[in-house]
């Protein structure tokens, strides 16, 4: 973490628990936020009680994993960590040791999708705060949630946040306030 604060990077992706078990490990993360970094976090596993995971934390953009096309949520928060939005994280297919392929679902897959669209929106206008980004996300997210076997919207809930990201439309979010940071 320390790194990441030294560094001209702006954006840290974390899919893992473990890291701020310790509280005092809060300020690097506050710190962060002053620096304008953003930090995107899988949420916890089904069923996890563990206080360890950097989603808990308010400035860190948490992630939940939306199951695809219906946009329900795959995994639930513990009560300490709630999402922003999801990214669809079921099934994917990554690198595995040995030139292997495997087939991977979670929220640990979903939150780096959720980082990259961050640091490309941070590319594109670099003026971006760690709250804008936020707000951006939220606003970009699919109807927050339409499950489409039902054909009902979905409000929002503490597992998948907003719902999953739409890419698109937080690309035009991010172009029109780069134009008005530009004009």
């Amino acid at each position: 973490m320390r790194n990441f604060l030294d560094s001209d990077d702006r954006v840290l992706n974390i899919s893992m628990s473990g890291f701020c078990g310790d509280r005092t490990k809060w300020a690097l993360f506050d710190e962060a936020e002053r620096r304008g970094k953003v930090i995107v976090a899988a949420m916890p596993s089904q069923g996890s009680t563990d206080g360890e995971f950097p989603c808990v934390h308010p400035t860190v953009i948490a992630t939940g994993s939306a199951h695809y096309p219906n946009n329900g949520a795959a995994y639930t928060a513990n009560p300490d960590c709630k999402a922003l939005l999801s990214g669809y994280g079921e099934r994917l297919n990554v690198l595995g040791a040995a030139n292997t392929t495997l087939t991977g679902s979670g929220t640990s897959f979903a939150a780096p999708a959720i980082s990259a669209a961050v640091w490309l929106a941070l590319q594109t206008c670099p003026a971006l705060t760690p709250n804008d980004i936020r707000e951006l996300l939220k606003s970009s997210a699919i109807e927050a949630g339409h499950d489409s076997a039902s054909g009902r919207d979905l409000p929002f809930d503490d597992s998948r946040g907003w719902g999953p990201l739409n890419a698109s439309i937080f690309a035009q979010h991010v172009t029109r306030f780069a134009m008005c940071e530009n004009s």
